[in-house]
Formats: C-alpha cells, structure tokens, sequence
C-alpha cells in the first residue's frame, strides 16, 4: 500500500484529489496539509511514501517545502503540481 500526503492551500482541491486516488486500490491517503510547512511537519508525524503538493501556497510554498523535504525525508517522493 502507497501511502499519500495531499497538500494545497484549498480544502475543495485537496478532496477532488483525495476522491480520485481513494479509487485506486494500492493507494491509501495518509493525511493532508495546507501549506509548505505544514506538509514538512505531517511527513514527520505520518511518514508517507509520496507527497502530492501544490507549487503556489501561501504562508510557504511547494517549492521550498520540497527542498527541506529533500533535506529532512529523502526517502519520500515529492511530486509538486500547480493547479
């Protein structure tokens, strides 16, 4: 099972995507978060496989959440998105 950070600024978003990937039998969405730096927090708390996250936030974007991520989790797979 592939567990799954969702992560984008809009609640509305983040379930559409939630609702596509619960579709898939070997994905599991481990959690959500809102910003760059919570998603760098939730991937310390929920250890996912991948983080699906969103290029533009406010109060910290994908871009720089993506950096420490690599820094901090290298054994996760980012995958930044702009929607």
């Amino acid at each position: 099972m592939i567990k799954v950070l969702l992560v984008d600024d809009h609640p509305v978003v983040r379930e559409g995507i939630r609702g596509m990937l619960e579709a898939e039998p070997d994905l599991a969405i481990a959690g959500e978060a809102a910003s760059g730096p919570e998603a760098v927090a939730r991937v310390a708390e929920l250890g996912p496989d991948v983080v699906l996250m969103d290029l533009r936030m406010p109060g910290g974007d994908g871009a720089e959440a993506t950096a420490r991520l690599r820094a901090e989790a290298p054994g996760v797979h980012l995958s930044l998105i702009h929607i």
